[in-house]
């Protein structure tokens, strides 16, 4: 029920110069499983956790056997989140049901060309599609603050085509932080303006929808607002995206969800008259046109489910210039399914919407099923899969493109499928069928009418199927030796 693992002191290493942690590892039985993680000097002070690359299934292709087998774990995906520098702990962490032994040998950081090979093979990539332009959440990263963290986002959005970020900056207002932080802000957003990139303030409480806070809301809209009048249009920021979900509240489920949805939508009733009374002032500024609303745009996420609150949808999205359909799933078919009421009512009031999908691993965060993010998948097939969306939706006047949540785990994602990090839970009952009628001839047509007493099970769930490994690492050592043999795996 608590934290289980082991841990070795680093004592300050440089690994800056090496892009990859390698080990070698062999079970007493095989099939043993724990997480990997790294923590550097500034974590260990603060007592903050590692942060886990993964779990060893994502680092060989057929998990840990009784034979030594050597993991090779890339840097690149956690060097924004470490400084590489002064290491502070390699970490190996035992969260998973079941007992067993692991043997560890050998453990190393180095720089391995074929692993920059297959990093380079395997990272995210997309081509520009003018039918759907693309987004990103960023939650847990200071582009701001961070020069690393910086050139590692603007890289990244050059290879995905991404050409609008919503950015967490904080609760507070921003007119509210340090001048040199806004300093800061105004020198980010110019560098992401010459790179053809918009920049959206995002905010996520929901708590915001309730009465009683909107006045912090009111507040941190219009500190963004301020910050404008006081730039060059070069330097501002180009909207607000408020992933307020009331329906997180306990409120939503207590009886006061009428409220509660009233209290929301003057929430945006108010803010979307204090953003065109203020844009109105710099319309003739900016070079992007004498439409108020085209200088600071108000965007609002939404779910699927909200096809079920029809009224409630048509008064939010006619205060917002855009909405993000949290349209999450891991099929075209189900993505276009999910999206027609949501486009059509956009269609309908002249508003946009963007479809985004997820890439977080739902499943192990247990916040929903395998079909409802990419994960598994891999950045391809998500792709492919993107593709026949926008061909589906370019048509609708109301689509504006595709926003895929969010960046941290967007970038580690893998070309070919993921490895699960976690084993389903729950058993699948054994198939059996009890004939009505013992004399009757079996016809093999699909209509089980004629066999009524069967127990049935259906398969039709992704959960239910396991498979393979994709774009590991690993390769084996020989029982008792130390000599290296074999080939590396992808």
């Amino acid at each position: 029920g608590g934290w289980c693992g082991w841990y070795t002191l680093l004592n300050g290493i440089d690994v800056s110069r090496h892009n990859c942690l390698t080990f070698w590892v062999k079970g007493e039985r095989g099939g043993e499983r724990f997480d990997i993680g790294l923590s550097d000097e500034r974590m260990q002070r603060m007592e903050i956790d590692a942060v886990y690359a993964g779990s060893i299934k994502s680092f060989l292709p057929q998990g840990v056997t009784p034979e030594w087998q050597q993991v090779k774990i890339p840097l690149a995906g956690m060097g924004s989140d470490l400084e590489l520098s002064r290491m502070g702990a390699l970490v190996f962490r035992f969260r998973y049901e079941g007992k067993g032994a692991i043997q560890i040998d050998d453990v190393a950081f180095v720089y391995d060309p074929q692993v920059e090979r297959l990093r380079e093979e395997n990272i995210p990539r997309a081509k520009p599609d003018p039918r759907a332009p693309r987004a990103s959440w960023v939650w847990k990263y200071d582009p701001l603050s961070n020069l690393q963290v910086r050139r590692e986002l603007f890289s990244f959005c050059e290879r995905t085509a991404l050409t609008t970020l919503y950015i967490y900056l904080g609760e507070d207002p921003i007119s509210r932080t340090p001048p040199d932080y806004q300093q800061k802000l105004a020198q980010f957003l110019a560098e992401a303006h010459r790179r053809g990139i918009q920049v959206h303030a995002l905010q996520g409480n929901p708590r915001w929808a309730l009465k009683q806070n909107h006045h912090l809301a009111f507040q941190w809209v219009k500190g963004y607002l301020d910050f404008n009048q006081g730039h060059p249009a070069a330097e501002r920021i180009d909207g607000v995206s408020l992933d307020i979900e009331p329906y997180l509240t306990s409120e939503w489920e207590s009886g006061n969800r009428d409220s509660l949805k009233a209290e929301f939508l003057d929430l945006l009733a108010s803010l979307r008259k204090l953003i065109d009374k203020e844009t109105e002032t710099l319309k003739g500024s900016d070079p992007k046109g004498s439409d108020p609303r085209s200088l600071f745009t108000m965007g609002v996420a939404i779910p699927v489910f909200y096809e079920r609150e029809p009224q409630f949808e048509e008064g939010l999205l006619s205060q917002v210039d855009v909405a993000a359909l949290m349209d999450y799933f891991d099929s075209a078919e189900d993505i276009v399914a999910h999206s027609r009421f949501h486009l059509n009512l956009a269609r309908r009031l002249g508003k946009k919407v963007v479809v985004a999908v997820e890439t977080q691993d739902l499943v192990q965060m247990g916040q929903g099923k395998r079909r409802n993010t990419f994960h598994e998948e891999g950045w391809l097939e998500m792709e492919q899969e993107l593709a026949k969306v926008a061909q589906a939706l370019a048509s609708n006047p109301a689509f504006a493109g595709l926003a895929i949540h969010a960046y941290d785990s967007y970038r580690l994602l893998q070309k070919g499928r993921n490895v699960p990090t976690r084993e389903r839970t729950g058993k699948v009952p054994p198939l059996s069928a009890t004939r009505a009628e013992p004399s009757a001839p079996v016809v093999v047509d699909g209509d089980l009418q004629d066999w009524a007493g069967a127990s049935r099970t259906q398969v039709a769930q992704r959960s239910q199927v396991a498979f393979g490994p994709g774009g590991a690492l690993g390769r084996r050592r020989p029982r008792g030796g130390l000599q290296r043999g074999g080939q590396l795996q992808r």
